[in-house]
């Protein structure tokens, strides 16, 4: 029985580990925004808001891992690859910030198109996000949250545009931690209970074969 419920159990290890990732991330971007309401006209890449970023990131990489294996926009291949191509642009947005932190040389016009990844990711979060609407996998209220979650760059901007700057770190650092927070509660919430589905299922197969 220890044997057969193994597996299982270093899947929950997996999954608190992540969750944990993704809640620790979640409000680095917005909290970073704070910083800067007063000061957004310079806003300065310390080490801090590096780090910032870097947590942020691979809070959101570890909330699409969990949507990746619910396969929750879908069984077709090309949904599948839609959330992977997610995953890629975390990672390069991510990595930018961990070649800057660490000063690994980079020439500046290459250093550019690879920061601009950030922005990159942000959009393909809304074209996830209206995947996963589309496929209704998530039920409720929880199936529009990846959508709303993707459209925080264009309020951000849309904000910055027609109020102020100050205005856009405030809205713009608030939407980010609610959401980024909710999308990770939403993916391990929901992951957690396909594990313990997959478990009852194991326990019910090893029963029915000991009987």
């Amino acid at each position: 029985m220890l044997i057969a419920l193994f597996p299982n159990e270093e899947i929950n290890m997996k999954n608190k580990i992540l969750t944990a990732i993704s809640f620790i991330g979640a409000p680095c971007l917005g909290i970073d925004f704070y910083r800067h309401a007063h000061s957004v006209d310079q806003w300065d890449i310390s080490v801090l808001t590096r780090i910032c970023d870097i947590l942020f990131m691979a809070g959101w990489i570890c909330t699409t891992f969990a949507f990746i294996h619910m396969q929750v926009n879908g069984e077709k291949k090309s949904a599948r690859n839609l959330l992977y191509v997610q995953l890629l642009f975390l990672f390069l947005a991510g990595s930018s910030d961990v070649a800057a932190l660490l000063k690994i040389p980079v020439q500046e016009n290459l250093f550019f198109y690879w920061d601009l990844f950030w922005p990159i990711s942000n959009c393909m979060m809304l074209v996830t996000g209206i995947s996963i609407a589309a496929v209704g996998k998530l039920r409720g209220w929880q199936r529009w949250i990846p959508l709303l979650t993707g459209l925080w760059l264009p309020v951000t901007i849309l904000v910055k545009i027609f109020l102020s700057p100050e205005y856009m770190a405030y809205i713009g650092g608030t939407y980010s931690i609610i959401m980024w927070t909710i999308l990770a509660y939403v993916a391990h919430s929901n992951r957690e209970q396909e594990t313990a589905n997959e478990t009852e299922r194991l326990h019910k197969g090893f029963r029915s074969r000991a009987a």
